[in-house]
Formats: structure tokens, C-alpha cells, sequence
């Protein structure tokens, strides 16, 4: 190729580059409006998000604080004007107790219904309310509730565990053995083996080898655990009945 003919193609070349640089920034002059108001409205849309978490978080923050604060005070009126244990009270304490139980659970109930950890806080400690005044449908209740705030949490486990027990108390057996085979898989919850065990005493009472493999399966999963010996022990026993 010719030097001349080289330095026309170069040229064209040139010429082609700074139509195409012309095209594009006639296009971008021609639409500016239209760019500048998607930039400013994904600006917008991005502060949005950004304030709308802060202010949800602003609001879990201010909830728990709030819970926190019936809590304590619900304690120090223990403390204050509750002279005996709660298995001595008097009527007199009973009643003051009783009020005030009431008018705490009233305050909590505002949060129960909301999702994630403000709600299991709330749920829990009404839970415990009624546990200690041995009120079982109640406490089974809540503690129900609870556990459903925080799924796959390591929350989620002592709130399974303890429905459990309520459920128990009140001769739901059903119910127990729902309660403690989920216990039994809750995530980080240091006594899955144990509510397993639990799940496998209530599951004797109506299906002996599905007990048999509930044992089975603590002498595996947990191997060095008192609770792998009992339910070897167990499952020789249950063999034997046969």
C-alpha cells in the first residue's frame, strides 16, 4: 500500500472516529434532560432505601428499648412490693401482681405482633409471665408465637423447647412432640438432644419404632452425650418388650 493511500485510510479512520465521538455526544447533549432526571431519580430511590433502613432500624432500636424498659420496670416492682416468693404471696400481693401483670402484658402486646427479634422479645417475656403464674395455653401460646418471630435463629430453640413444656402440662402430648422434634433440629440450640430424647419418651406412647429410631438417631448424632447413652439404654429396653 502506498503512503499516500496508507494516510487517506488513516484520515477516514479519523473522520469515522469523530463522527461516531459527534453521534454520541449529540446524542447525550440531545437527551440530557431525560439522563440527568434517571441519574436524579436513581439518587433519589437510593437515598430512599438508605433512609428507610436507617429508620427501620431507628424503630427496632426504639422497640427494644422500650420492651427493655416494661421489663425492668416490671422487676423492680417485683422487688419492691412483692415481700414474699411467688409460691408465698399473700392475696393482697397476689392481687398487686396480678394487676400488674396485666397492665405489663398490655404493653408488650403492642410489639408481639411484629417480625424478627422485637417480636420474640415481646412474645418471650409475656411467655414467661404466664409460665410463672402456671398459666400453660397461655405461656404455649406465646411461646409458639415466639419461636415463629425468629425462624432458623438460635432464638428459635428455647422458645420451641419451653412450648413444649407447656404443652406438657396441659396433657397435650400432640402437641409436645411437635414442639420438642422441632427443638430437636433448631439451629445452635445446645439441647437438641435432649428435647430429641423428650420427643422419643411421648413417641413411645403411640408408635414404638419410630421411638426406637429417635433414640437411634441421639446414639448417632450424639455420640458422647449422656443423652446417647440413656437412649441406648432405651432402645435395648423397647427391644426386649418386642
Amino acid at each position: 500500500m502506498s503512503k499516500k493511500n496508507k494516510n487517506r485510510q488513516n484520515q477516514n479512520i479519523h473522520e469515522e472516529e469523530l463522527t461516531l465521538s459527534g453521534k454520541i455526544n449529540n446524542f447525550l447533549y440531545q437527551h440530557r434532560k431525560v439522563m440527568i432526571i434517571t441519574f436524579s431519580a436513581l439518587a433519589v430511590l437510593f437515598l430512599a432505601i438508605v433512609l428507610g433502613s436507617y429508620m427501620i432500624s431507628m424503630q427496632k432500636a426504639n422497640a427494644i428499648e422500650e420492651i427493655e424498659t416494661i421489663v425492668l420496670d416490671f422487676e423492680k416492682f417485683k422487688t419492691k412490693e412483692l415481700k414474699n416468693s411467688l409460691d408465698e404471696l399473700t392475696p393482697e400481693e397476689k392481687k398487686l401482681l396480678q394487676e400488674k401483670e396485666e397492665t405489663v402484658i398490655q404493653g408488650l402486646l403492642k410489639f408481639a405482633g411484629k417480625s424478627s427479634y422485637v417480636g420474640y422479645m415481646a412474645n418471650a417475656e409475656i411467655a414467661e409471665i404466664y409460665y410463672l403464674s402456671k398459666n400453660w395455653e397461655k405461656a404455649l401460646d406465646a411461646y409458639e408465637k415466639a419461636s415463629k418471630c425468629v425462624p432458623s435463629s438460635y432464638a428459635m430453640g428455647p422458645a420451641l423447647f419451653n412450648a413444649a413444656i407447656c404443652a406438657e402440662e396441659i396433657g397435650n402430648t400432640e402437641k409436645a412432640l411437635e414442639m420438642y422434634k422441632k427443638a430437636g433440629e433448631a439451629v445452635d440450640f445446645p439441647f437438641r438432644a435432649r428435647s430429641l430424647f423428650n420427643a422419643a419418651r411421648l413417641q413411645e406412647q403411640s408408635d414404638t419404632e419410630v421411638a426406637i429410631e429417635i433414640y437411634n438417631k441421639i446414639a448417632s448424632d450424639y455420640a458422647n452425650t449422656e443423652w446417647a447413652k440413656l437412649s441406648k439404654t432405651r432402645v435395648i429396653q423397647l427391644e426386649l418388650k418386642k
